[in-house]
């Protein structure tokens, strides 16, 4: 067998060997006090981009999750301060209802009026200064704030809240007026079908969308109040219809008869002895006896000279074949519709011996927490044919007269509607972050697992490569040192 000095291949490949059980000794050092089974790229490549993409989704989850509970605790702020809004607004309308009865004084209802004031600007002082973070929440400029609330772009949540100052709150209304509100007369004593309303289309939108009523000719106020009230759910507004006729002047005394319709299919003999032109007491009462079955009321004026009936259902209100027994020919009467705030239609005369009928349409008051818009493509039950809300505030009612108190007390309604619909919305998101938070939660601790399993070292393992390296080494270092006496073999070869 040769014998080769110059280039000892035995030592060599013991070196070579010994360098890799050397490696794979430091390797697994490394793994043990690191941890990780992946220090660097060269230990797999795949892995660490997997791993890094994975560091990357927990890393924007667990900030994320931080997000969330920072907007909840956000929301949680505002609806404390509504909560005691609503508070404020429940005693607003306890002091108007109690301002309404005619029970108090006008030094009682200055009293009153003290402490709604007071209310009124703590209102608007709990708007301006209620902050979280520096961040104003509730005086109207907190509008389509986005909180972050996953690991990616588009993750987010927007919020709005909207003012609880005691001016921007209130009841948003509307009235409609013109035609429906209007007298037809027929001089042949034959009933009366039309009310002035025509067939249109009626566009609403609210708060919670837009929504089409349709509507035929002669519809009375109380059908169009339920088409437009089945959408509610649509528009956030709602309607209330009421109709109201005067009958007045009185041309001569004697028994007066007709029929009269509300929500009764077949009209209704109403007579009463009228001693007195100036004195329409005893027709005021034969119309209340039958109250019952046609849904309307009658009042008396201050003068006792005309009565006001209502049909707070808001059907039309019809007369047929009006008569008086006073021998005069062509005794008369005036008949007329009166609009919402009291503005009295046309009148109408009703002449005894035509035996005249008359018809009066009502008028719809439209309601909502917020602003709407209510279009036509008709003016004769709106006047416009686009007509916008107005607001009548908490803030600018006042509980010192009767009247007012009224006015009050549906700004009141109003308001309260409004605030608990903003804190029923910030519950709402406050619940769905409660989920948001559970999942990211639920999803970051799956991507850690999963994360572990690629990234992590196995210590079993691990402990057993570096026995198993650690052996090698001390094999190797045996090995080179018995490879390194070979060449001084062949001294003996010299001797």
């Amino acid at each position: 067998m040769p014998q080769f000095i110059n280039t000892n291949i035995m030592s060599l490949n013991t070196v070579r060997v010994l360098d890799k059980s050397q490696q794979s000794l430091q390797t697994s050092m490394e793994r043990l006090s690191s941890g990780k089974r992946i220090n660097s790229a060269r230990d797999d490549a795949a892995g660490m981009a997997i791993a890094e993409g994975m560091t990357a989704q927990i890393r924007g989850m667990n900030q994320g999750i931080r997000n969330a509970n920072d907007a909840a605790s956000l929301m949680q702020t505002a609806e404390g301060a509504m909560q005691e809004g609503a508070n404020i607004l429940q005693r607003v309308r306890e002091l108007a209802i109690q301002s309404a009865s005619d029970t108090n004084t006008s030094s009682d209802r200055v009293a009153l009026q003290k402490e709604v004031t007071q209310l009124q600007e703590e209102l608007t002082r709990i708007s301006s200064s209620t902050e979280f973070n520096g961040k104003k929440l509730l005086d109207g400029t907190f509008s389509s704030n986005k909180f972050q609330i996953g690991a990616n772009t588009g993750s987010t949540l927007s919020l709005s809240i909207g003012s609880v100052s005691s001016t921007a709150m209130g009841s948003n209304t509307a009235t409609t007026a013109g035609s429906a509100a209007s007298v037809s007369q027929d001089v042949n004593a034959a009933a009366v079908t039309a009310n002035g309303v025509e067939a249109q289309t009626l566009v609403i939108g609210g708060s919670e969308g837009s929504a089409s009523v349709t509507l035929t000719a002669n519809n009375s106020a109380e059908t169009i109040a339920t088409a437009i009230n089945n959408k509610t759910a649509d528009t956030g507004v709602q309607v209330t219809a009421t109709t109201k006729a005067t009958l007045h002047t009185l041309s001569a005394s004697g028994t007066i008869s007709f029929g009269l319709k509300g929500n009764n299919t077949t009209d209704v003999s109403v007579s009463a002895v009228v001693d007195n032109k100036d004195d329409l007491s005893s027709l005021v009462s034969a119309i209340n006896t039958h109250s019952g079955s046609t849904g309307i009321s009658a009042v008396l004026s201050t003068d006792k000279k005309s009565l006001t009936m209502t049909s707070k259902s808001g059907d039309d209100i019809a007369i047929t074949d009006f008569k008086n027994s006073a021998g005069t020919d062509g005794a008369t009467a005036k008949f007329n519709g009166v609009l919402s705030g009291g503005t009295a239609t046309a009148d109408q005369t009703l002449v005894s011996t035509a035996a005249d009928s008359s018809r009066v349409g009502g008028y719809l008051d439209f309601s909502s927490n917020s602003s709407y818009t209510v279009a036509s493509n008709e003016t004769t039950l709106m006047t416009a044919a686009s007509n916008s809300s107005t607001l009548s505030s908490v803030g600018s009612g006042s509980v010192a007269t009767q009247a007012k108190a009224t006015e009050m007390i549906k700004a009141a309604d109003g308001a309260l509607g409004y605030v608990n619909a903003e804190r029923a919305k910030l519950g709402a998101y406050q619940n769905r972050l409660d989920s948001t938070v559970s999942n990211m939660q639920n999803t970051s601790q799956n991507l850690t697992a999963a994360k572990s399993r690629v990234e992590d070292a196995d210590f079993a393992e691990e402990t057993t490569n570096l026995a198993r390296s650690q052996i090698l080494q001390q094999a190797g270092m045996a090995m080179l040192a018995q490879a390194n006496q070979l060449p001084q073999n062949v001294l003996g070869l010299l001797g």
